[in-house]
């Protein structure tokens, strides 16, 4: 939490957003981000299976 790492967006989320794949294969959502984009994400909250993220 509170990292900043750049991730690729994969696919919209279930509930609204995108999913960013992160380098260790991680998801995290976050809610302004195209598919296909390499963005930076700042990690803000960890969930039991995904991270919680906002465009850095």
């Amino acid at each position: 939490v509170g990292r900043v790492v750049e991730g690729l967006v994969t696919k919209p989320g279930e509930k609204g957003g995108h999913v960013v794949r992160l380098p260790n294969y991680k998801p995290a959502i976050v809610s302004n981000a195209g598919l296909g984009e390499f963005v930076d994400v700042k990690i803000i909250e960890a969930r039991p299976t995904y991270l919680l993220g906002v465009k850095a």
